[in-house]
């Protein structure tokens, strides 16, 4: 039987690697938060496409291997700004109409506050009995999102895209996905998702 326990403490010991660096991207992207910030915009959101031995590249980017593509949104005076960043081009700042995600977490940021999103585990059975098994699919991606209101950051999450799978490895069921795919952060990432698509081709590099 596989140890999928292991497989599970070896992918998130690789997330804690892959983190303990910073990329120039990533301190770019900082860095324009922060200047959001003294600007005393209060409402920041960051979305990071990333994986475990990322090769760049989403949404049809050409950065080298050691790059992240970021994404930040935010909101002032009445409207809501996206712009993304990476530490090969620049790109213009654009704005977007369909921001109902905002209110997606000030109508349930206590239960953001306290939901956590659970560690696929599957139903398994052999000669000794049945067994639920933490485990993962073999997909290192993730989302990272963060949100900053009033200079403080309320929310952070990396959890991996296999979470959110219904099925994993072997083609078994993620017992947790139904409850996965109903919290805040699952409706966050599916709403910035739709709107970085939507928005794809105004996210036009400059020359």
């Amino acid at each position: 039987m596989p140890s999928y326990l292991s497989f599970s403490i070896l992918f998130f010991l690789c997330i804690v690697t892959a983190h303990s660096q910073q990329f120039p991207s990533e301190k770019q992207a900082d860095a324009f938060i922060a200047a959001l910030q003294k600007q005393k915009v209060d409402t920041i959101c960051s979305l990071k496409y990333d994986a475990v031995g990322y090769l760049g590249g989403h949404y049809g980017g050409d950065c080298p291997e050691t790059e992240k593509i970021i994404y930040i949104f935010w909101k002032a005076n009445g409207k809501t700004y996206l712009t993304q960043k990476n530490n090969c081009k620049e790109y213009p700042v654009i704005v977007i109409k369909d921001d109902q995600f905002w209110n997606i977490y000030f109508e349930n940021k206590e239960l953001a506050a306290t939901q956590k999103i659970k560690v696929p585990e599957v139903i398994v059975k052999d000669s000794t009995g049945t067994h639920i098994h933490k485990t993962l699919s073999f997909h290192y991606s993730f989302k990272e999102i963060a949100l900053y209101i009033n200079g403080k950051r309320v929310l952070d999450d990396k959890s991996p895209d296999s979470f959110f799978h219904k099925n994993l490895i072997h083609n078994r069921k993620n017992i947790n996905h139904s409850y996965n795919t109903s919290t805040v952060i699952y409706k966050l990432r599916t709403a910035l998702d739709k709107i970085i698509q939507k928005n794809s081709k105004r996210l036009v590099a400059l020359k």
